[in-house]
């Protein structure tokens, strides 16, 4: 096919015809036939049609026509009537291969118009109409011409290429884009006429690996959720859609198969030596062929040294095959060039995978690698959908996953015997849920693996306790029941006795107050047995023991009423026993410094006390009113005196009481 240029160029610049003409025509009209005159009309009518879709209506003057097929600068002869031009016989050429390639137009090299690619008409793109704005707008200074529609025409027919006769997929590996490429020319495209014989194909497809190739490393063999560096697998070097379309429509395409043009013979086919094909990334194949795409039996070297021994179908791996490489194994099927279906991945460190793959991307299959075993579905290597996972330690878990992680029903089984089971959040227990140790058992709502909520622990002694926990310990209002019927009702903070509760058991007491930190302390009323008899405390409690102002009161012995030290009677009080009742003071539960004692008979004694007798000076009436007041010595008065023996008696019997009532022990929890 003649250039364009050169057809123009023999029809309208001769200087014979320019001289013979009349001066009085233009010499621009002269050099202008009548068919170009046609179809620059048409172009005029069309930019008119386009401007009215715009709303736009340009100078006529400022605007030049934007849809001119060729400019006039570039095409059109020198006025200069010594001026020659140059035309590059191998240009038109080259140019009508492209256009065989890359449009639907009718072509002598192409040898079946129904596999090239469909031409796509020029689209209104955004950038476009932003032009013609312009244009309309500020005019312009220099010619436009159809150069914008082109370029976008010229990069949809590279994408209609790319997509018809390469690949559905937005990159390819380049082996996969030189073989579908050179069976396009070879099926489709007759490369045996004039300069295109000469084309050195070896040394384009060599030049156009460097200009658009790019290496790949963006793919990943190992799981993210295990503790390893990520091992990358090199797949070769892809080649990128974008870039393809680029390399158009900048004309790069076309500079490089005019570089390659060569002073001998090149034949397509030559490209083969037999079963063997080398490409241009250097990787090699040799095997079986059909249609000259890579089909049945074949191996597949790559530059990297990965080697892949299978099936081959429509150029691309497809069916079972065993792929090597850097540390890695697989054997097992394969889909469009992908592992795909069933097989068995191993890994430089010994790990191993065997299941099913979807697109290169594990499943659903057995994982095993250095901290444990994981059997179930996967997704890109992270755990995910049922599945159960034993762990180097001897820990299992199993349940819902979703990120590497329980969530959802679940449960785990820890190598010291603890279990959990429930609703998992991040492989913690939270929600509804239960753990089992050797020692107790916990049912009810969990955050974090501890309970939290209300939930009910059983020890396996017999003990129970139903409440609220927080963090793991009994928090806020609970019931705690023992095994030997021991009984708390109350509140509870950070795991021990604290606020108001209520304690009781099954040797009789009873107590109803204030609690610290698992101990009685603060107001409360205290029931127990003390010598086969009932008693009751009304009063102040510290650290577990009667500690302030308190009462106690013993059945069928008497009460006291005073201050209290550390569970004993220390300070002033009032101590009534049977038939007779002291006041004054006590030093450690013993009848201690200044009091009195009356007894039911009227006959008393006031003074000094020393260890619960009366000692030091004093005052004492017996019961026939015998009145005595000086010294006494060890309950006795150190002078002669009136007093009757019965009063020493009931003294002696005082003294004794009072040690039988001393140092009450209280009861710990």
């Amino acid at each position: 096919m003649e250039s364009p240029l050169k057809e123009k160029f023999d029809k309208t610049f001769t200087p014979r015809r320019i001289f013979s003409q009349s001066p009085q025509k233009s010499f621009e009209d002269l050099k202008r036939p009548r068919s170009l005159i046609k179809v620059n009309l048409f172009q005029k009518l069309k930019l008119q049609e386009y401007m009215k879709k715009l709303d736009i209506s340009p100078s006529p003057i400022r605007c030049k026509n934007p849809f001119a097929i060729k400019e006039d600068e570039i095409y059109s002869p020198s006025p200069r009537k010594n001026k020659i031009f140059y035309i590059d016989p191998r240009e038109p050429c080259i140019e009508e291969l492209i256009d065989s390639m890359l449009s639907n137009r009718q072509s002598p090299l192409r040898k079946d118009t129904n596999v090239c690619a469909k031409s796509l008409d020029p689209k209104l793109t955004n950038s476009f109409l932003k032009e013609m704005v312009h244009i309309a707008k500020h005019g312009i200074k220099k010619k436009i011409t159809l150069d914008l529609l082109n370029n976008h025409a010229k990069a949809s027919e590279a994408e209609e290429f790319w997509n018809n006769h390469i690949s559905g997929k937005a990159a390819v590996r380049w082996d996969v884009f030189q073989e579908s490429f050179i069976r396009f020319l070879i099926l489709s495209i007759n490369t045996s006429q004039g300069y295109i014989r000469k084309l050195n194909w070896e040394a384009f497809f060599s030049k156009l690996y460097e200009s658009i190739s790019i290496s790949d490393e963006s793919f990943s063999l190992w799981p993210r959720i295990i503790s390893y560096p990520n091992t990358l697998i090199c797949r070769g070097k892809l080649v990128r859609c974008d870039d393809w379309k680029i390399f158009v429509e900048t004309g790069a395409f076309k500079s490089t198969l005019l570089s390659c043009i060569s002073n001998d013979c090149h034949f397509i086919k030559d490209l083969w030596q037999g079963n063997n094909f080398t490409y241009a990334c250097g990787t090699q194949y040799k095997g079986q062929w059909n249609s000259y795409l890579r089909e049945g039996q074949g191996t597949l070297t790559f530059p990297s040294g990965e080697i892949f021994q299978g099936i081959f179908f429509n150029g691309l791996r497809h069916g079972f095959g065993i792929f090597e490489g850097n540390g890695y194994y697989y054997k097992g099927d394969w889909d469009n060039d992908q592992i795909h279906g069933f097989g068995t991945m191993n890994y430089p460190n010994g790990s191993t995978f065997t299941g099913e793959w979807e697109h290169e991307n594990p499943r659903n299959g057995t994982l095993k690698w250095a901290d444990g075993i994981y059997t179930g579905e996967l997704n890109t290597y992270c755990l995910q959908g049922q599945g159960k996972l034993i762990t180097i330690d001897g820990d299992i878990k199993k349940g819902t996953w979703v990120r590497g992680k329980l969530n959802g029903n679940g449960e785990i089984k820890l190598k010291n015997g603890h279990r959990y089971s429930g609703i998992f959040v991040d492989d913690y227990l939270d929600g509804k849920g239960a753990l089992e140790t050797e020692e107790f058992f916990v049912e009810g709502w969990f955050k974090k693996s501890k309970p939290h909520g209300f939930a009910t622990k059983k020890w396996y002694n017999g003990d129970i306790y139903e409440g609220f926990f927080l963090k793991g310990k009994p928090n806020g209002k609970g019931c705690l029941k023992n095994d030997n019927g021991d009984i708390y009702k109350g509140d509870y903070i950070r795991g021990k006795l604290n606020g108001k509760g209520e304690f009781t058991n099954n040797d009789g007491v009873k107590y109803e107050g204030e609690f610290v930190d698992h101990l009685f302390h603060g107001r409360g009323v205290l029931k127990f047995i003390f010598t086969e008899n009932k008693c009751i405390y009304k009063g102040e409690f510290r650290e577990g023991k009667f500690h302030g102002k308190g009462q106690l009161k013993i059945e069928n012995i008497g009460d006291y009423f005073g201050d209290w030290v550390a569970g004993v009677k220390d300070g002033a009080g009032t101590l009534t026993l049977h038939k007779m009742t002291y006041k004054g003071k006590f030093v450690n539960d013993i009848v201690h410094g200044n009091g009195s004692i009356y007894f039911y008979d009227g006959s008393y004694y006031t003074g000094e006390w020393i260890e619960g007798i009366p000692h030091g000076r004093g005052e004492a009436l017996d019961s026939d009113n015998n009145w005595f007041s000086g010294l006494f010595i060890n309950s006795k008065p150190l002078l002669k005196n009136p007093l009757n023996d019965e009063i020493f008696e009931e003294l002696a019997i005082f003294k004794k009481q009072t040690e039988n009532i001393a140092k009450i022990e209280v009861i710990k929890i």
